[in-house]
């Protein structure tokens, strides 16, 4: 009885979409998380003005109100020009798509050099809110927060 309960857990928990076993709509939202990360790596310029909608609002911790979507791409060209994204690595925690919304939990980890050498590392609880408008998922809100890890 204790194996067929343990077994039972085991692949409750390896089908559970936190370990990656999601419907379509969910990757399909995913991607499009890892795909804003890496245009930011690269530093490409398409994040967030050719992601988000015109209306996007954006809440970090240290932030005292919302940006807009201008206000955010502003203080990206500005952290860009301070410092190099090097690495990061992201972690879904949960990913709830009803309809034309979709909401996105997940870890991110990232690793920075400042333009003077100094090595930081920051993780980030975020929060993202995508609605599916003109064929594509386009980011609605964010929010993200810096949970005690260490």
């Amino acid at each position: 009885m204790k194996t067929t309960i343990a077994l039972c857990f085991l692949l409750l928990l390896t089908c559970s979409p936190a370990f990656g076993v999601w419907t379509e709509k969910q990757s399909e939202v995913w991607n499009i998380i890892e795909s804003t990360w890496a245009e930011e790596a690269e530093e490409s310029g398409k994040w967030p003005t050719q992601f988000a909608t015109s209306d996007y609002q954006s809440w970090g911790q240290d932030e005292a109100l919302p940006q807009t979507l201008k206000t955010l791409d502003a203080t990206l060209k500005y952290w860009n020009k301070q410092s190099k994204l090097n690495y990061y690595r992201l972690k879904p925690a949960s990913i709830t798509v009803n309809g034309d919304t979709a909401v996105v939990n997940y870890y991110a980890t990232e690793y920075r050099e400042t333009t003077d050498g100094v090595k930081n590392r920051s993780v980030m609880a975020i929060t993202e809110t995508l609605v599916y408008r003109n064929d594509r998922w386009r980011f609605l809100a964010s929010s993200s927060w810096m949970p005690k890890v260490n």
